[in-house]
């Protein structure tokens, strides 16, 4: 759909984004000393709005020379396209199904295999990616489609699930044999899904969050708790240490110790394998 008076409602959140401080250029170039570098995929909640999810985040792996690649899924509430043109649909539009996680997967290897053909035709990303090093990241349902997309996809090394509440029911077959492959997953203070943790036979992380909500694990904090950015400005950091130090170390096979409990007092419950 499209509706003139959607992107200035919708608008409405920039005097509030105006008074951010964001660490990203428009159209920089990319930094070919740093040689090819490893990429992480990122599924967004349902109906997210993808890029304004995890901004941060992903502006955080970008600074330690990972490419971010943003998938806006079929359930987005609103999407920017190439030529400016801004679509949106509504809740009864959007189902949660297994056939929409997926929907979702397709996304994921679809926008793998665009990489693929960036990184061999001659152009401005020949030779930029390192398409044996790539991981997922998802947030909310993104957590689902984004281990379903590892566990059938070879080239996908590594899963990092941030709130995994809702949608096992869309995903039965990864629920059932669960993944095989390193996963990292971290909890709000109240949500003890377990499952895909207790299917792993080795290199597991399941761990909880004290003081969190589902909102803190998306960039909507500031927008959920105002009145409270100390608290969630720890919380982001404590998740940016886990996710940089998993990271790192199965996707460019780094030795640094995981990052001390004793220094992250909001990591609860933690367990490994």
């Amino acid at each position: 759909k499209q509706d003139p008076d959607f992107r200035e409602s919708w608008m409405g959140f920039i005097p509030v984004e105006k008074q951010l401080i964001a660490r990203a250029l428009s159209e920089a170039p990319f930094a070919r000393a740093a040689g090819p570098c490893p990429v992480v995929l990122f599924s967004a909640g349902w109906k997210g709005w993808t890029w304004r999810q995890t901004s941060t985040k992903a502006q955080e792996l970008a600074s330690h020379g990972y490419v971010v690649v943003w998938v806006t899924h079929y359930d987005a509430t609103w999407a920017c396209l190439p030529n400016q043109r801004v679509t949106y649909q509504t809740d009864d539009q959007v189902p949660f199904t297994a056939p929409g996680l997926l929907d979702r997967v397709q996304d994921l290897r679809f926008v793998l295999e665009q990489l693929q053909q960036w990184n061999q035709v001659g152009g401005e990303f020949t030779g930029c990616f390192d398409l044996e090093a790539v991981a997922a990241i998802g947030f909310s349902w993104g957590t689902y489609s984004a281990a379903e997309f590892c566990r059938l996809e070879p080239r996908c090394r590594a899963v990092i699930q941030l709130d995994c509440d809702a949608g096992a029911e869309t995903a039965p077959d990864l629920v059932r044999l669960g993944l095989q492959k390193p996963i990292l997953i971290l909890n709000r203070a109240d949500n003890f899904k377990t499952d895909l943790y207790d299917k792993a036979t080795e290199d597991a992380v399941w761990a909880q969050i004290s003081g969190s909500a589902h909102a803190n694990f998306s960039d909507g904090y500031w927008v959920n708790f105002p009145n409270d950015l100390d608290r969630s400005q720890e919380i982001v950091l404590t998740l940016r240490a886990y996710v940089l130090w998993f990271l790192n170390k199965h996707l460019k096979g780094s030795t640094d110790p995981m990052p001390a409990l004793a220094d992250y007092p909001r990591v609860i419950n933690f367990k490994q394998k």
